[in-house]
């Protein structure tokens, strides 16, 4: 009878030991959400995006003049660097230095938007909307393209700039990249925070 009843206060006490550690696990995965569902967090998460989208916008507002005078300066200092490393020689002609400053724009556009679909990300991660992840970044890169289109129209009015399609496809794809870089780092903290 008495092993019968060390038995039975055995099973007892391991069942109550399994029920606090789910218990315990329940209340960790209850903190995490509140965490991550915080208006204050939410708030500090969009605070990238709306940064970087003045930073464009800004940027669209430059006129022609300005706007070259930065890209040449950017690639004289590549240019300077490649020619200390012997990469290439010291006088080129204009018209390479013109291909280098057109890649050099576009690689200003593409990083613009890359950096842009990250901030996204991240601002839509702090907010509480029950949609499937796909369709949640699929959305991202509309309004991403969306942003590409207005800045281009607003750049056709600033003196000298002119409306490139061009330009929309590099951010376009600038943007994809962001959100598709901030769709993988996301995805192994999501498993780390489940829902229930």
């Amino acid at each position: 009878m008495e092993n019968n009843s060390n038995i039975s206060k055995t099973k007892n006490s391991s069942h109550k030991n399994s029920n606090h550690k789910n218990n315990n696990h329940k209340n960790n995965n209850h903190k995490n959400n509140n965490y991550k569902n915080s208006p204050r967090i939410a708030v500090l998460k969009c605070i990238p995006a709306i940064l970087m989208l003045i930073f464009i916008f800004a940027m669209s507002a430059k006129n022609a003049e300005e706007s070259s005078e930065e890209s040449n300066t950017v690639t004289q200092v590549i240019v300077n660097v490649a020619s200390f490393m012997d990469l290439v020689p010291s006088n080129l002609d204009e018209a390479v230095l013109d291909n280098i400053d057109n890649v050099v724009r576009e690689l200003a556009h593409f990083t613009e938007y890359l950096v842009l679909g990250l901030t996204l990300g991240m601002a839509v991660s702090g907010l509480n909307i029950s949609m499937e992840k796909k369709r949640r970044y699929l959305w991202l890169l509309v309004f991403a393209v969306c942003y590409a289109i207005s800045d281009e129209i607003h750049q056709f009015y600033v003196p000298g700039r002119c409306f490139q399609i061009q330009d929309i496809i590099v951010d376009s794809l600038g943007a994809c990249a962001g959100i598709l870089l901030y769709a993988h780092m996301a995805s192994p903290r999501e498993q780390s925070f489940p829902e229930d």
